[in-house]
């Protein structure tokens, strides 16, 4: 943990041990801050840390992969959750992040194949407009490439 990058500011493993008493939520931001995941994930079995914070890992880490795109590390994230409601919840808040469009494309999906009925209607025909988007802007996105 003392080489995260941006540099933490305490200097010995003692340090860093009377801080992550002190204030574990703070420590948990600055991890996620740096991106390490599994990092958090070990921090959250030793530490109390908010339910807020534990959504935000897991849409943290769902758009990190989504953006490399990694989609079986993403899926196999969501099929990881312990919850479903958990997982809904996640994929919701990643989608109204606005992330990127295959990305958007990927959520759409998988909320559309794995949530369909605790969705309400409205939600289920905004995530099927994305859906449906993504699709339209990928095919003019593609078809741009292939003119140059």
């Amino acid at each position: 943990m003392l080489n995260l990058q941006p540099a933490l500011p305490w200097a010995t493993w003692q340090e860093l041990r009377t801080e992550s008493r002190r204030a574990p939520e703070s420590m948990f931001s600055r991890m996620l801050e740096a991106r390490e995941f599994s990092l958090c994930a070990q921090w959250m079995v030793l530490y109390s840390v908010s339910e807020h914070l534990r959504l935000q890992l897991q849409t943290e880490h769902l758009l990190h992969l989504l953006e490399k795109g990694q989609t079986d590390d993403a899926f196999q994230l969501l099929e990881g959750l312990s919850d479903l409601t958990l997982g809904l919840e996640v994929c919701e808040h990643a989608l109204d992040r606005r992330p990127g469009l295959a990305a958007c494309h990927f959520l759409a999906n998988y909320l559309t194949l794995h949530f369909h009925s605790q969705v309400s209607p409205a939600r289920r025909r905004h995530i099927h407009d994305l859906h449906l988007g993504s699709k339209v802007s990928r095919f003019n996105y593609l078809y741009c490439i292939c003119e140059l």
